[in-house]
């Protein structure tokens, strides 16, 4: 059914040039040779959220982020983190001293407030995947004995701190890495702060004296020299929690916080709008933020993803798209390309949903408030679409 248009075209095309050669200007050789059949016809229809709300879940981990450690706004962000690879080398020496080195590179919050933390060892095995501030403060997963608890005062975002740990644990690290059983689950470090969240870079960082280290301060036996030993090589988690705030219940708002995280969702129902079969050729959707109660600083990537929800309403990880941010009647407004999900939608593949995620859900605090599906009028979730009919 597509080639009779395209074949009509050519023939038109041909007889064109042959009539009026390669005239630049318009003229009227040519017009009405296609029938009004073979043009396509294309209609636009807008439709507004049916229902929109907010839903608590565990953040997407993304292994080249930050690690998280702090208190800001009933904010907590906990990191838990271990090294690998643990040379035998350094096995049978005398421990003088040993560090984590973290180069601090974000802020949430008082930027010159006091930062302070406790480092606890880890006591047993975890995954990246599957962590959460339930699980690290469960009874047993770590040491509630601290290995030390440091004040650092205001830690500026190039800063690098130093965080002592216990040498004999660490020693046992080093001493049962050939073992089949080992002792190396890895730190844990617990804010004790109230007035900011603190980002350090991660085992990813492109820089490599940036990444977190180990640093083993040591002399061997029988001389008096003293080495350093810095190891980066590891694996990371951060976690974080706040109060409740009603949010699930807010269908004025939908919201969009980074790190804990909150993602905001948005129903359609296109079944009235569009005729079955249709094929879509754009889909816009344009989403309105709430700027006073949103919460942002110089660090915020102004950008949220929306993903396609399934017939069981988990998310499609290779269907997204991310938006596109302007201004339209004095008010910022998100806005996506749902073409793809809208034909979907057209094939009966329910629900009619999709969620907005943070770009940099693990990585960052921000909090974005959206207008949602009981908005007033001008600021609901507005979709629109054009189609042609099949």
């Amino acid at each position: 059914m597509y080639f009779k248009p395209v074949l009509a075209a050519l023939t038109v095309l041909a007889l064109l040039t042959a009539l009026s050669g390669c005239a630049e200007d318009p003229n009227p050789v040519g017009s009405r040779l296609l029938p009004p059949s073979d043009f396509l016809t294309l209609d636009t229809t807008s439709t507004v959220a049916i229902a929109s709300w907010s839903a608590k879940t565990i953040p997407s981990h993304i292994a080249s982020g930050r690690l998280l450690v702090g208190s800001y706004s009933g904010m907590e962000a906990w990191s838990v983190l271990r090294f690998v690879d643990l040379p035998d080398s350094l096995k049978g020496i005398r421990y003088i001293s040993t560090h984590l080195v973290l180069r601090s590179n974000y802020h949430f919050g008082d930027s010159l407030g006091a930062f302070s933390l406790a480092a606890h060892q880890v006591l047993r095995l975890w995954g990246q995947d599957s962590l959460t501030i339930d699980s690290v403060r469960f009874a047993g997963f770590h040491n509630a004995t601290p290995m030390s608890t440091t004040f650092f005062g205001s830690v500026h975002d190039t800063a690098t701190i130093r965080v002592p740990l216990d040498t004999s644990v660490v020693k046992r690290w080093i001493e049962t890495v050939t073992d089949t059983v080992t002792s190396n689950f890895g730190v844990l470090l617990r804010p004790t702060n109230t007035s900011v969240i603190k980002g350090f870079a991660s085992f990813g960082a492109g820089d490599l004296e940036h990444r977190p280290a180990l640093q083993i301060i040591y002399r061997r036996e029988g001389t008096t020299r003293v080495d350093t030993a810095r190891l980066n090589a590891g694996m990371f988690r951060s976690v974080a929690t706040m109060p409740s705030r009603g949010w699930e219940n807010d269908s004025s708002s939908v919201y969009v916080q980074n790190g804990i995280a909150y993602r905001g969702f948005l129903q359609f129902d296109i079944t009235k709008s569009l005729p079955a079969r249709a094929a879509i050729h754009q889909a816009t959707l344009e989403v309105y933020r709430n700027v006073t109660a949103s919460r942002r600083n110089s660090y915020t990537r102004d950008s949220l993803y929306a993903y396609y929800l399934d017939k069981d309403g988990k998310i499609i990880g290779s269907l997204y798209t991310q938006s596109v941010v302007r201004q339209k009647d004095g008010l910022q407004v998100y806005t996506f390309q749902l073409a793809p999900f809208v034909q979907f939608w057209v094939r009966d593949f329910r629900p009619y949903s999709i969620v907005l995620i943070g770009e940099e859900e693990s990585n960052a605090f921000d909090l974005f408030v959206l207008h949602g599906a009981t908005a007033p009028a001008a600021l609901k979730p507005k979709l629109t679409i054009i189609f042609s009919p099949m």
